[in-house]
């Protein structure tokens, strides 16, 4: 009987000591995974302010390239009246 209660004991330690390493490994983990959301989140935070970037400069350059396109076609228009005036 009391070989049973040793062997139980024993048996009992070997168990929570299992515990103790899982849980330590789980603690692992979940270090891990919050260092990758926290760089996950500086990545999300960092896209979002070169979004705002990229927004600002395309309100930028778009009058740009529309009174750029403006003078092109007067251009061709101009250069399109003269040609109609010299071949006449």
């Amino acid at each position: 009987m009391l070989n049973e209660v040793e062997q139980a004991t024993i048996r009992i330690n070997e168990i929570i000591n299992d515990e103790a390493i899982m849980v330590q490994e789980q603690g692992e983990n979940l270090d891990i995974i919050t260092e990758e959301l926290t760089k996950t989140n500086q990545n999300v935070e960092e896209s979002n302010r070169n979004l705002d970037e990229a927004v600002a400069l395309q309100k930028k350059t778009n009058p740009k390239y529309r009174l750029l396109i403006f003078i092109v076609a007067l251009v061709l228009v101009v250069v399109g009246g003269v040609i109609s005036i010299v071949t006449q």
